[in-house]
């Protein structure tokens, strides 16, 4: 069975080995006939830029779709055999992460057992290719094919070189524009996110201004970032809310990183927290919380901060009701502030209800009429004997894309000034920012 049967991936290479990202590659080629042309596409423009240096065209037969033979005939990974059989012409690829010039370097037949990254064979052309993600591993002998002298099979090509950043980015084109069923758009999505955890270094949204807005382009930037502040593999992917840096708990277990689309006149680069998002959190929050330096934190950073009140009910560590809470923001904290040194699990009283404590609630502000209902049927009306109140908050601080875009064209910058400002919101409450890695 060949390597490329989606089911039957390398299972002796590690995910970071260059044959896995190769395999997981062709396997787009093989399985998306659109990125199938424009990879053959940009070896064309290339391979006609070089030539004409020479005064030399194109020869014919070349994989096109106007010409009808860009199908693939064959297509192999960590293969020692080339198609011969009807092929008039070989192009020899390099796929590396950087300017890697091959010097005028002629390809000619060797001597001795080949190994091919890949193999393609379109229409009276094969194409092959070595892959090496790190550019100080090429040696240009392994772009020569191993050929018997009597062979005839034109050589007389220069080597073309492509680059993993100009291989992603016009697949994240194509993504963007909407040209991919939804099927082939999940494989894209699988690729790009394998890419970003084990090829970092290949992917080119390194930057915000390079993202041009797009939110999935924009979400692998951020995950990126969250790389630069904290290191490799720390930062957790939550399908629908995007990434988020794990912390060791204390009033915070999470501290999320994105942009927020939601205005389009004017999107938001956003550090998100939650703070006593469960009890013990909570517990954790009020009794350590210094509100003389919130204070002046939010007096301070008027323009980019947004603080609100997060108060919501769980039972068994699944959160069931968010509130309306009525009373302001600083009402809100003193509220809390006086009772979490005695606040726990609310339980039935001598009457089996919660109503007299939803009725308090109610009373003091922290709940809204519609929430009464919401409360009743999760907990009163149900066999729930217990709710946990959580009295937690929300906390964003944001610059503008363009403030964080700017930012990002220097190297590192946005990253040092998002750490110093998770740093400054954490010691408000005495926690200390220490990734989770586990």
């Amino acid at each position: 069975m060949q390597r490329l049967n989606y089911f039957t991936p390398f299972e002796s290479k590690a995910p970071n080995h260059e044959d896995q990202l190769t395999r997981a590659f062709l396997v787009l080629i093989r399985f998306i006939p659109l990125f199938s042309i424009g990879f053959f596409e940009k070896i064309r423009e290339k391979l006609v830029i070089t030539l004409a240096i020479d005064n030399k065209t194109l020869p014919d037969g070349f994989p096109s779709i106007l010409h009808g033979n860009a199908e693939l005939d064959i297509i192999a990974t960590q293969t020692s055999s080339v198609p011969t059989d009807d092929v008039t012409d070989l192009v020899a690829l390099m796929i590396t992460d950087q300017k890697w010039t091959p010097d005028k370097y002629k390809i000619k037949k060797r001597k001795g057992r080949a190994r091919y990254d890949g193999v393609i064979k379109a229409g009276s052309f094969v194409f092959t290719i070595e892959n090496k993600p790190h550019h100080e591993a090429i040696n240009p002998i392994q772009l020569d094919p191993d050929l018997e002298e009597d062979v005839s099979i034109n050589l007389d090509h220069p080597p073309v070189v492509l680059y993993w950043e100009e291989l992603i980015s016009q697949l994240t084109s194509f993504l963007t524009k909407g040209l991919f069923s939804r099927n082939e758009e999940m494989l894209v999505e699988d690729f790009l996110e394998y890419a970003q955890t084990y090829f970092w270094f290949i992917n080119p949204f390194d930057k915000l201004s390079i993202c041009k807005n797009d939110k999935r382009l924009v979400n692998f930037r951020c995950h990126k970032l969250m790389e630069e502040i904290v290191g490799d593999d720390a930062a957790r992917y939550h399908r629908g809310a995007g990434y988020y840096i794990p912390i060791r708990p204390g009033a915070v277990k999470q501290v999320w990183i994105g942009v927020d689309f939601e205005n389009k006149n004017d999107p938001r680069f956003y550090i998100d927290m939650y703070p006593g998002d469960t009890l013990n959190q909570a517990r954790y929050f009020f009794s350590k919380l210094d509100r003389d330096r919130l204070a002046r934190f939010l007096d301070e950073n008027k323009k980019n901060v947004l603080i609100d009140r997060n108060l919501h009910f769980s039972f068994m560590a699944t959160n069931l009701v968010w509130c309306d809470v009525q009373i302001d923001t600083e009402a809100y904290i003193t509220y809390w502030n006086e009772r979490i040194h005695t606040l726990g699990q609310i339980s039935r009283d001598a009457k089996g209800s919660f109503r007299y404590y939803i009725d308090q609630l109610k009373h003091d502000g922290m709940i809204s009429e519609s929430d009464i209902e919401k409360l009743t049927d999760h907990f009163e009306d149900s066999r729930r004997q217990t709710m946990t109140p959580c009295p937690g908050m929300f906390i964003r601080f944001s610059w503008s894309l363009d403030e964080a875009t700017s930012m990002d064209k220097e190297e590192g910058r946005l990253a040092l000034e998002a750490r110093k400002i998770i740093d400054e919101l954490l010691a408000i409450w005495g926690q200390t920012f220490q990734p989770d890695m586990q």
